[in-house]
């Protein structure tokens, strides 16, 4: 009869250390509300036309990205609206190709996240800017 109960409690034991240990071990991992602001000024003279809208002379395009995202966060966490390569045109006539990289947040211009002054606005809140200038236009092309 002993030896049923010190099996008993032994099994006990090490149920209830199991429990603990899977406890504690799975932490879940939540989702937190992440907002990238991203700001193109053309500083040129001619409109400039993108994917996400148009620009005017000496005047500002503004992207809210809002969504989940992960609570650990900084600025390169982030990636741009204009993700996989695009093309901008200057006053429709000539057009300049920006490509994408490798990665998600990798890429020429206004592609890549790394081509962007970034500032914190608050926590999970960041502010990209971005600067479309003449020397933009000088390297367009006549498009097609």
């Amino acid at each position: 009869m002993t030896r049923k109960n010190i099996w008993h409690r032994y099994l006990i034991i090490g149920i209830s250390i199991s429990f603990i240990t899977l406890f504690f071990s799975c932490e879940q991992e939540s989702d937190c509300w992440m907002v990238g602001e991203f700001v193109f000024e053309n500083k040129t003279a001619y409109t400039i036309e993108t994917p996400r809208g148009i620009i005017q002379p000496s005047n500002k395009l503004t992207i809210k990205n809002e969504g989940l995202g992960p609570c650990e966060v900084n600025e390169k966490s982030y990636i741009s609206p204009f993700n996989g390569g695009i093309t901008i045109t200057f006053n429709k006539t000539k057009c300049l190709p920006f490509k994408g990289g490798a990665k998600a947040a990798e890429g020429e211009g206004p592609v890549g996240i790394k081509n962007y002054k970034s500032s914190k606005v608050a926590n999970l809140h960041y502010r990209f800017e971005y600067t479309f200038s003449e020397a933009d236009y000088e390297k367009a092309i006549e498009c097609d």
